[in-house]
């Protein structure tokens, strides 16, 4: 397996945005400083227990890591945090990370297939014309 040598993420600021993943990631950051810094949040959810492995908050640096399962790709997650701000007033905040849908081939891997499937018919036929040739010579022999 791969290792990935970095994590995607975003900065949310607002309710209602939402940021799309490509399919397969299996993790991501978001930063919640521009809404929580210097307050504390104090409850977070989300929708979608299927796709989602594990979530966490880092209270100190306002960073909500989420891991997702390997099957997650065409899956919608929507986050709700609640929590103080820097003057003490409550907030929340709603978004929604997206993972577009996994496909079977990209086209690199589309044309891969294709040759592949070309190189097996090449060697059924070539099997094919050694048993026939094999068959004639113990015919001809016999």
């Amino acid at each position: 397996a791969a290792f990935q040598t970095h994590m995607i993420g975003a900065a949310i600021n607002s309710s209602g945005m939402s940021f799309v993943l490509a399919a397969r990631t299996p993790a991501a950051y978001i930063n919640i400083t521009d809404v929580f810094g210097g307050g504390r949040v104090t409850e977070a959810s989300h929708s979608n227990p299927d796709a989602v492995r594990t979530a966490v908050i880092s209270q100190k640096f306002k960073l909500m890591t989420i891991i997702f399962y390997a099957n997650a790709s065409g899956s919608t997650v929507d986050v709700n945090i609640g929590g103080t701000v820097a003057n003490g007033s409550e907030a929340t905040l709603d978004f929604a990370v997206i993972m577009e849908n996994a496909t079977r081939h990209s086209e690199l891997d589309a044309e891969v297939a294709e040759d592949m499937l070309d190189v097996e018919d090449v060697v059924e036929e070539g099997v094919e014309d050694v048993v026939e040739e094999g068959v004639e010579d113990v015919v001809e022999e016999g």
